[in-house]
């Protein structure tokens, strides 16, 4: 089910987006000539026009009311919708059902209370389109649907999805004013028997972005929720990230409440590896983190834009094109030498090699695999740092030393991070800057064309700025978030 509490606000910000340099620039892919003309085009299929209260109102409906879609089994849909004038609204059903399915047929009944109206192509033969009319609503089904709009209309309150408790209870939780609200019941074929018992999203829509929130209530022990729980105290470590970081990620959670997931988390081979080994991670690892590790991502200044590689580490080393930065906090400094000993028999079943070394006056080990250098760990006291290449390893060292500095993204973006078990951010304009400094030989023997191009490509997305995920607890319940931020020159 899709829920859109006032289609008109929905119409009306749908006409802003439209406008964007964004969708200008990719409406030609989708074969038409500007964001207006792909709206519009997408328009005349439904045969009424959202971004025109006037219209909505001219089509007899109550633009200022909500509408609705469901999805049944057996491919049956349908379309709830507010009317203010029946008879508007079924002459504009009739236009549409000829010139879509081409039924020109009508055939109308009322019995309690309910008018249907049934479109088919020939005398006899089944509705291709049907419409039913109860007090203010209207029910439209195309198809398998189209028999059962009596049955939909007559839905009696106390079996209305507006009763389910999972579903109330999400949107309790999902507070706020949205575009349009979404939710997939367990066992159905979009969310399988086994997982959760329903999940709700939310979408909301402006010119400052797009933000979708799904929330699912947690039917497992709820104390596994500690995982993506925010826990108190948590050290930031934000300000010992490279300067040059796109991209940065915090986990707050419990990292010892990991122990289920992390298998999940890094896949059937190294699991293997780890359990052949005899490498218990929860009590070498997990257990002895703190929460607040930080993670960050930059352009590798040797990056090359001539084509795509292959995504396949096996294949091309990933460090070729973005630098990795990871510090964490431990709670016993002790225990990290005793671990990082214990790691190199390990890493050689997963075909890596990591080489005892020192680097700073520090010991370290190094890392290489079949595609080149791996990820390089090292500690400083407490404080744990992975990174790769070995130059971004001695830089972080040189910054663990010292006193943390200021954080490698704007406080806006950092402050999106709070409050969130896992938080993920990338720096759109950050990025931007950063492809445009790579220097020529980054872009090949086609770079004359090449780099002109991704250039302007570049200058199409400037209205996005950044990417922020989320995923955190919230009322026994996972919460997880996904925002594209806008920033668009109002006239």
């Amino acid at each position: 089910m899709i829920l859109v509490p006032n289609v008109g606000r929905v119409g009306e910000k749908l006409t802003a987006l439209q406008k964007l340099e964004l969708v200008d620039f990719v409406a030609p892919t989708l074969g038409a000539t500007s964001g207006r003309a792909l709206v519009d085009g997408l328009v005349r299929q439904v045969g009424i026009d959202p971004r025109s209260r006037e219209d909505l109102e001219k089509a007899g409906l109550d633009s200022g009311g909500g509408a609705a879609v469901v999805v049944l089994p057996e491919d049956v849909v349908y379309l709830v919708v507010p009317v203010k004038d029946a008879t508007a609204f079924q002459e504009r059903i009739a236009q549409l059902a000829k010139r879509v399915a081409g039924s020109a047929l009508v055939s109308r009944v009322e019995a309690d209370g309910i008018a249907v109206t049934r479109f088919a192509t020939a005398e006899g033969a089944p509705p291709r389109v049907a419409l039913a009319q109860h007090d203010k609503w209207a029910f439209v089904a195309a198809g398998p649907g189209a028999a059962r709009v009596a049955e939909f209309a007559a839905l009696p309150p106390e079996k209305s999805l507006d009763q389910d408790p999972v579903f109330a209870g999400s949107r309790a939780r999902l507070s706020g004013d949205h575009a349009a609200v979404a939710f997939i019941p367990g066992g159905s074929r979009f969310l399988p028997q086994g997982t959760v018992a329903g999940i709700t999203l939310a979408a909301s829509l402006g010119l400052s972005g797009l933000t979708v929130r799904a929330d699912a209530p947690w039917p497992d022990r709820l104390e596994v929720l500690q995982a993506i729980t925010p826990q108190p105290g948590a050290p930031d470590l934000s300000g010992y990230l490279p300067r040059d970081a796109v991209a940065v990620a915090r986990y707050s959670g419990d990292p010892a409440r990991l122990e289920q997931f992390w298998p999940h988390l890094v896949g059937p081979s190294v699991t293997r590896a780890l359990q052949n080994a005899r490498f218990d991670l929860k009590a070498e690892v997990l257990d002895n983190l703190k929460p607040g590790a930080v993670a960050s991502l930059s352009l590798s200044p040797g990056a090359r834009m001539t084509g795509m590689p292959a995504l396949d580490m096996r294949r091309t080393n990933p460090f070729d094109y973005a630098h990795l930065t990871v510090v964490a906090e431990a709670r016993d400094g002790q225990r990290v030498a005793g671990t990082l000993q214990r790691v190199p028999p390990m890493a050689k079943r997963l075909g890596a090699e990591l080489t005892p070394a020192e680097r700073g006056g520090l010991p370290v080990l190094l890392t290489r695999y079949g595609a080149g250098e791996g990820a390089h760990l090292a500690a400083v006291g407490t404080r744990l740092l992975m990174a790769a290449p070995e130059a971004r390893l001695l830089e972080g060292l040189e910054r663990l030393k010292g006193a943390a500095g200021p954080a490698p993204l704007s406080t806006q973006l950092m402050t999106a991070m709070d409050g969130k078990g896992l938080a993920v951010v990338v720096d759109l304009r950050k990025l931007s800057d950063a492809v445009r400094a790579l220097p020529p030989e980054a872009w090949g023997i086609g770079g004359f064309a090449i780099k002109p191009a991704t250039v302007r490509w570049l200058d199409a997305m400037h209205e996005l700025t950044a990417v922020v995920a989320t995923v955190t607890a919230k009322e026994k319940a996972i919460q997880a978030e996904l925002t594209l931020q806008l920033e668009v020159k109002r006239p």
